[in-house]
C-alpha cells in the first residue's frame, strides 16, 4: 500500500498545521503585540508563563475529554480546528477589542487549548492508523507525520517575513493563511477519525505504576524542559 493510498499525506498536512500553531506562535505573537500595541515584554512573558502552567493542569483533562468524545471525534476535531483558526485570526488579524494584554491572553489560551486537544486526538489516531498499515507501520506513519511537522514549523517561522515583502500587514496574512491551512487539513483528514478508538483504557496512576512508562516520562521531561523554558522566555 502506497502512502497516498493509505492517505498518509493527510497526516503530514495535519502535522504541519499543528506545528504551525506551536513554537512559531511563541516567536510571532510577542513581537506583534510589542510592535503593534506596545505591550511590555514583562506582561507578555507573564502570560506565556501562565499558559505553560495551565498546560500542566488542562492536558490530562483534555486527554480525558478526547477519550469521552471518541465516538464523535471527527466532530470534536472539526470544532477544535475552527476554534484554533478563529483564535489565530483574533490574535493577529483583528484589533484588540479590550486591553491588548488581556486579548493576547484570551486568544493564546484558545489557540493552545485547541492545539493540545488536537494533538492528543491526532497522536491517538496515529496509533490506530499505524496498526492498520503493513510492515513497519509506526515508522512509515512517523516519517510522513514528522516530515510534515518539520516543514510546517519552518514555513510558519519565516512566513511573516516573506509575507512582509508584499503585504502591509504580514501577520494578518499569516493568520489568514493559517485558517486556510486549518480548513484544508481538517477536510483532508475527514473520515480518518472513525478508527481512532484505542484498545485499552487506563488512568494516570496505571501509567505511573509501569516502570518503563516512568522512564519514558522522565526522558520526555528532560527533552521538553529546555524547549519549554527557552520558548517561554
Amino acid at each position: 500500500m502506497t502512502g497516498r493510498a493509505a492517505r498518509l499525506p493527510a497526516y503530514a498536512l495535519f502535522a504541519a498545521l499543528l506545528a504551525s500553531a506551536g513554537l512559531p506562535i511563541y516567536i510571532h505573537a510577542p513581537k506583534f503585540y510589542v510592535d503593534e500595541y506596545g505591550v511590555s515584554l514583562t506582561a507578555l512573558g507573564s502570560v506565556l508563563f501562565g499558559l505553560r502552567l495551565l498546560d500542566v493542569v488542562q492536558d490530562p483533562a483534555l486527554g480525558w475529554l478526547a477519550q469521552k468524545l471518541r465516538d464523535k471525534r471527527g466532530t470534536a476535531v472539526t470544532v477544535a480546528g475552527a476554534v484554533m483558526a478563529l483564535a489565530m485570526l483574533g490574535l493577529f488579524a483583528m484589533p484588540a477589542p479590550v486591553a491588548p494584554v488581556l486579548w493576547f491572553a484570551l486568544m493564546l489560551t484558545l489557540v493552545f487549548s485547541a492545539f493540545s486537544f488536537l494533538t492528543i486526538c491526532f497522536y491517538a489516531q496515529g496509533v490506530a492508523k499505524a496498526d492498520s498499515l503493513p510492515g513497519a507501520g509506526h515508522l512509515t506513519l512517523a516519517r510522513w507525520r514528522e516530515t510534515g511537522a518539520l516543514l510546517g514549523v519552518c514555513l510558519a517561522s519565516v512566513a511573516p517575513l516573506l509575507l512582509g515583502v508584499g503585504l502591509d500587514r504580514p501577520f494578518a496574512g499569516f493568520a489568514v493563511g493559517f485558517a486556510i491551512l486549518a480548513l484544508w487539513a481538517t477536510v483532508a483528514m475527514r473520515g480518518e477519525w472513525r478508527a481512532a478508538v484505542l484498545p485499552m483504557e487506563s488512568d494516570f496512576g496505571t501509567v505511573l505504576r509501569d516502570a518503563q512508562a516512568r522512564r519514558l516520562l522522565l526522558i520526555a521531561l528532560v527533552n521538553a524542559a529546555p524547549v519549554a523554558v527557552t520558548s517561554t522566555l
